[in-house]
C-alpha cells in the first residue's frame, strides 16, 4: 500500500486506513478490545477496573477519569506505553501498518457497513457506569441475575446513547433517566438498547443488530446434546442459572439468522435436540412454529427440533422464562426443566 520507508505516515494516512482496535489488541493489550468493559490502566499502577475503551466519531478512546490525560486516542496510547514522543509513536504505527496488512482497511469492526448505511448512518454508541442499587433492584431482586453476570454477557448500564435520528437527519443524545442497558454481546460489534420501563416497543428497544446478531452463541460449550434457543436475553440468562448448560437467543421471535450463522455452532457442538422456549401468548406461538420449520429445512433430519411453552397461570401474567422465575421462583423454573429433560 505504501513504500516503505522511513518516513511515518500523516496521521491522517493513518486514520485512513487502520484498523485501530487491532493496533492496540497486539501492542498493548495482547488481547480483544471489548469495549465498554471496564479495566485497569494499562498506563499506570491500578489496581481498580474503571477505565475503558469507547469509539467516538470514527476514533478509538481509551476513557480514564483518574488519570492525565483522561482521554487517550490511538497516538497518545503508543507514547505513553512505550515512552515515546508524538513522531516516534507515528513510527511505530506506521511501522505496523506496513508490516500488518491485514490491519489495515477502511472500516474497523466497529464501524462496518450496514445495509442501510448507504442512506442513514446506523452506528450506536453509549457511555456506560457502574451499576447501581436500582440495577440491582430490577435485574437481581426480580431475576437472580448478579451484577459479575451481566458483566460476564457484556451487559452495560447506560449513561447515555448516541444514534442517527432519521427524522430530523442527524445525531442525537439520549439521556434516560430510567434504568438502561446496552446488549453487546455480538462479534458484529452491534449494540441493542434496552429500556424496561419504556411504555410500547418505541422507544424501550433501540438497536442496528441484524437476524444474525445471536445472543450467547460465544459461550456453547457442547457438554449437553440439547441446545435451548429463546427469544430474549432476560429469558436466556434465567435458564442458564436454573441450570441449563447451552443456551442461545435469537432478536425476537419472528428472526430467522441465517444458515451460516447459526448452523456451524449446531453442527460444531453436535447437538441431538434443538428445543425452542418462546412466548405463550399468541405471537409466540404462531412464531415459534416458523422458526421450527425453518430449523427442520436447514438442519439434519436426525436432530430433533421441539418446541416447549412456559405453563400459563390463571391468576398471574406469566408467558416466558424470565416472568416464571420472577412470579414463582428459580425453583419452579428448574422443576419445569426436569420435567422436559432440559436439566
Amino acid at each position: 500500500m505504501y513504500a516503505h520507508n522511513e518516513e511515518p505516515l500523516t496521521k491522517e494516512e493513518i486514520y485512513a486506513v487502520l484498523r485501530q482496535e487491532n493496533l492496540i489488541e497486539d501492542l498493548i493489550l495482547k488481547r480483544k478490545i471489548d469495549c465498554y468493559e471496564r479495566i485497569t490502566s494499562p498506563f499506570r499502577k491500578d489496581a481498580n477496573p474503571r477505565c475503558y475503551f469507547e469509539w467516538c466519531n470514527g476514533k478509538l478512546w481509551f476513557l480514564d477519569f483518574s488519570d492525565n490525560p483522561t482521554h487517550r486516542d490511538i497516538f497518545n496510547m503508543i507514547q505513553d506505553y512505550f515512552d515515546l514522543t508524538f513522531y516516534e509513536a507515528r513510527k511505530v504505527i506506521s511501522d505496523y501498518i506496513r508490516n500488518n496488512p491485514l490491519s489495515t482497511g477502511a472500516f474497523s469492526r466497529n464501524n462496518r457497513v450496514h445495509p442501510e448505511q448507504s442512506v442513514y448512518p446506523r452506528d450506536i454508541t453509549f457511555k456506560s457506569g457502574i451499576f447501581l442499587l436500582k440495577d440491582k433492584s430490577y435485574w437481581y431482586d426480580k431475576y437472580g441475575i448478579t451484577k459479575e453476570q451481566l458483566e460476564k454477557d457484556r451487559v452495560f448500564r447506560v449513561i447515555w446513547y448516541r444514534l442517527f435520528s432519521r427524522k430530523i437527519k442527524k445525531y442525537v443524545i439520549i439521556r434516560p433517566g430510567d434504568n438502561c442497558y446496552a446488549y453487546t454481546d455480538f462479534e458484529s460489534g452491534n449494540v441493542k438498547i434496552y429500556r424496561p420501563f419504556e411504555k410500547g416497543t418505541v422507544g424501550k428497544w433501540t438497536s442496528n443488530c441484524t437476524e444474525n446478531d445471536i445472543g450467547n452463541i460465544r459461550n456453547l460449550t457442547g457438554d449437553t446434546d440439547t441446545l435451548i434457543i429463546t427469544k430474549a436475553y432476560k429469558c436466556c440468562r434465567v435458564l442458564i442459572n436454573a441450570g441449563a448448560l447451552d443456551v442461545i437467543w435469537f432478536q425476537s421471535e419472528g428472526v430467522y439468522p441465517s444458515r451460516d450463522a447459526l448452523f456451524p455452532s449446531i453442527l460444531k457442538h453436535g447437538y441431538k435436540r434443538v428445543v425452542l422456549i418462546f412466548d405463550n401468548d399468541g405471537a409466540g406461538i404462531r412464531n415459534v412454529v416458523l422458526v421450527q420449520q425453518y430449523l427442520r429445512e436447514m438442519l439434519p433430519p436426525d436432530i430433533s427440533i421441539e418446541t416447549l411453552q412456559i405453563p400459563s397461570y390463571p391468576d398471574l401474567k406469566i408467558k416466558d422464562s424470565s416472568d416464571m422465575r420472577e412470579l414463582l421462583g428459580e425453583d419452579a423454573l428448574k422443576q419445569f426443566l426436569k420435567n422436559n429433560r432440559l436439566l
